[in-house]
């Protein structure tokens, strides 16, 4: 077993080698035809000898790996950098693995840690004995439709940061309009600019800006940079109010903001007094406490309670 994989990273090499060789010249006999639709979507297509090679591995997955590594390298452009696995146009899939879905590959490709059944199924209970039990399922599923960034899948309850929640809700952004954020933007005539805010140039976060999900704790003028404070600890009157903004991006009716019987929005910055209604009358947020029903809209939000949020989005 270990000579064949040693065998099989040698050849590995060798077909890398190749891949450089052919890749600039499109030919259809190439080992790995390589293309970068966008600054943050890859797409490699496998020819029918890679194929038939990776399948004969112990271990597809860690060559897999080797090789998005090498054509891409260790730092992508941006993070959750998408992976996209064809054979001749056709999704990757073998005996042993299914590659089909969107591989996230932020600085060290997610396959390199993750565990898998015989399947191939990434294994997400190790990360879930962080997270509370009410919790689990709704973090399963979010998981598994691919939205929820790779550095937020820990420490559950740990609180959400500004960032973490805008990011993630580009990522569900496209999750539900089945596009990349980057051609989500194009379709609106919209281009991210670098300078918006004074704290980040983060490129998820310059397009929620852009299409209106944020507008950062300090709005930039025409001629004044904004702030964001990425590392804020985000509140519950912010997530709603994020929450209302990317449903309405993502199509959906936002329009039913009336009173839904929290006891305490005198407390609410103005501003958000609308988003908590939507949230709570479609189901998306409830409430902190049921006698009297309260929303605390200043208290923080963790985690696990906003990755369950968006997977209550329907």
């Amino acid at each position: 077993m270990k000579n064949t994989t040693v065998l099989g990273m040698v050849l590995l090499c060798s077909l890398v080698i190749l891949f450089s060789a052919c890749a600039s010249s499109a030919n259809a006999s190439s080992v790995v035809s390589y293309h970068q639709a966008t600054v943050r979507d890859f797409h490699l297509n496998l020819s029918e000898e890679f194929l038939i090679y990776l399948t004969s591995l112990a271990d597809e997955r860690t060559a897999i790996a080797s090789l998005v590594k090498t054509i891409i390298g260790d730092n992508p452009p941006v993070k959750d950098t998408a992976v996209f696995l064809t054979v001749n146009g056709s999704p990757l899939k073998t005996e042993k693995n299914d590659f089909s879905a969107r591989l996230s590959f932020d600085g060290v490709m997610l396959l390199d840690a993750a565990t898998a059944d015989e399947s191939g199924t990434t294994s997400t209970t190790n990360h879930l004995t962080a997270a509370n039990d009410w919790a689990r399922d709704g973090i399963t599923s979010a998981i598994g439709k691919g939205f929820v960034p790779n550095d937020i899948q820990s420490a559950y309850t740990n609180t959400i940061t500004r960032a973490e929640f805008c990011r993630m809700a580009v990522k569900w952004l496209e999750y539900k309009l089945g596009k990349s954020i980057d051609n989500i933007m194009a379709e609106r005539d919209l281009i991210n600019s670098q300078g918006t805010f004074s704290d980040t140039n983060d490129p998820d976060i310059l397009a929620a800006y852009r299409l209106g999900i944020t507008s950062g704790t300090t709005a930039p003028t025409e001629t004044k940079t904004g702030v964001f404070t990425p590392n804020e600890q985000f509140t519950r009157e912010q997530a709603a109010t994020m929450i209302r903004n990317v449903c309405g991006v993502a199509g959906m009716d936002i329009s039913n903001t009336s009173a839904a019987g929290f006891t305490d929005l005198g407390t609410a910055s103005s501003w958000a007094v609308d988003s908590i209604n939507f949230v709570r009358n479609n189901g998306i947020m409830g409430g902190t406490n049921t006698t009297p029903l309260t929303f605390t809209p200043k208290g923080i939000y963790t985690r696990q309670e906003s990755i369950v949020t968006f997977d209550r989005i329907d």
